[in-house]
């Protein structure tokens, strides 16, 4: 036999195999299902009807009811107990709070909202994100908008020497020099001694970081209170120069745990430098706020789904929340998950490991609201022109019920935007990018007003709530 009919019998027998392999039923690892071997997929998707049985369904009846049973307990409970209803502004989408009173609903962060101005902290969101709000997109408007109505200064929580940082950002510009960047979305990570921003940086003998505020915004202009976190083995000597204060000196021990130094005074700069740097010294981030109103920290990970979260170790967390106390996290993720192949096994099966990071955050912060933010809408280019990405509300409607499950609460972006083909109107506008997934500067402000809105009108809701039991 030649070679040449050798080659063609080879390539038979291998397409042959291929062939069969699609009869195969689906397999799964863990909970992960694999994905059907078909060599002819693109010829299916072609004439679409391949594709929609892949995708699952929309949301059905039984699943639904889940999240809105929920929902008529905590009213008929108010109902019952107060005689009270609550007021839906127009055109307000409002939280979808599945705790009510109990850990893990609204109820902690409407308290310390209202008593913001008695308490000796400021009040302190946690806003968690992938690429849609990097750069302090948009939760530099939501900041803003709090601070203006419940008071405070500062951008809150700051990275120690991320390329982000130097002009990407526009509430800060950071300069720095001898410090290195490490984060969990890249190869060469210890997810040991990660911080709460899932970073870490190290920094060499005589490393530097400079951070002064912008005039982007009012509020994030200036800072009353400097927190910078890290952890050291064998001790560390701190030079910081806030503002036109005097410099000081700080000399840290070794220690296992996260430590941090606080620098008071008000400033729109600070600045710090390192000596005595031995191996085994991490640097994290600084927090720049006031002390009271509210801070909201915007922790983004580009590419991230958020299930990463639950590799920060417990006793990290646990040092992070002795030292800086967080009343609302805000977990925003979803869109590097969704495709145009996305399965509801993998839907719920992604929905099931941020409910583990809730558990796990929950376990450090047992007090804190946590607030799910749902996927926002996310268009493609298809033959009937660019609509509304598959997958993107059965998303919604999976985290929905993922929120109604764990007792929290829930806020639908996808609805509140507008629903399908809200994002074609962004980009319309020049309020987004023309990859129809991601928003700029002045979308951010409007999708900003939808939260901000909605968590006016459920602060304002919980005080008449409470002033009637009163």
């Amino acid at each position: 036999m030649r070679n040449t009919e050798r080659t063609f019998m080879l390539m038979g027998i291998v397409v042959t195999i291929l062939l069969l392999m699609h009869l195969l039923p689906t397999l799964t690892i863990g909970d992960t299902p694999l994905r059907t071997v078909s060599i002819l997929s693109d010829v299916f998707n072609g004439n679409g009807e391949q594709e929609h049985q892949d995708v699952i369904p929309p949301p059905s009846t039984s699943r639904s009811l889940l999240a809105e049973k929920k929902g008529k307990e905590r009213k008929e409970k108010d109902t019952k107990a107060e005689d009270f209803k609550e007021i839906v502004p127009p055109g307000v989408t409002m939280i979808e709070d599945y705790g009510g009173d109990n850990a893990g609903g609204m109820d902690h962060f409407y308290a310390m909202l209202y008593s913001a101005k008695l308490q000796n902290r400021p009040v302190r969101i946690a806003y968690f994100g992938d690429s849609f709000i990097e750069g302090d997109i948009y939760t530099c408007d939501l900041r803003e908008m709090l601070q203006e109505k419940f008071g405070g200064n500062g951008p809150g929580w700051i990275d120690a020497g991320s390329v982000f940082n130097k002009g990407f950002r526009r509430t800060i510009l950071q300069d720095y020099s001898g410090i290195q960047e490490f984060q969990i979305v890249k190869k060469t990570f210890d997810l040991k001694v990660q911080g709460m921003n899932q970073r870490y940086f190290i920094p060499s003998e005589g490393s530097r970081i400079n951070t002064r505020a912008t005039r982007h915004m009012a509020h994030a202009s200036k800072w009353q209170n400097a927190r910078l976190f890290f952890r050291t083995q064998q001790g560390l000597t701190i030079r910081v120069t806030n503002g036109s204060q005097e410099a000081q000196t700080s000399h840290a021990a070794g220690s296992g745990k996260v430590q941090m130094i606080e620098t008071k005074g008000e400033a729109d700069k600070i600045g710090y430098s390192f000596a005595n740097v031995h191996s085994k010294t991490y640097l994290y981030g600084m927090a720049l706020e006031s002390d009271h109103g509210v801070i909201l920290d915007s922790y983004s990970m580009r590419g991230s789904a958020g299930f990463t979260l639950i590799s920060i170790p417990g006793s990290t967390l646990h040092d992070f929340a002795e030292l800086r106390p967080i009343d609302l996290f805000v977990l925003h993720f979803g869109l590097n998950v969704i495709s145009s192949k996305t399965t509801e096994a993998s839907l719920r099966h992604y929905c099931k490991r941020i409910a583990k990071v809730v558990s796990h955050l929950q376990q450090a912060f047992p007090y804190a609201s946590f607030l799910i933010v749902s996927v926002s809408d996310r268009s493609q280019r298809t033959a009937e022109g660019i609509t509304t990405m598959k997958g993107v509300e059965e998303m919604v409607a999976c985290q929905r019920e993922m929120a109604a499950e764990k007792g929290i609460a829930f806020f639908d972006l996808f609805t509140a935007m507008g629903g399908r083909g809200s994002m074609k109107k962004l980009v319309d506008s020049n309020s987004a990018n023309k990859d129809y997934t991601h928003i700029n500067l002045k979308g951010g402000k409007i999708i900003a007003e939808h939260l901000f809105k909605s968590m006016v009108a459920g602060y304002d809701n919980y005080v008449r709530r409470n002033t009637k039991k009163n």
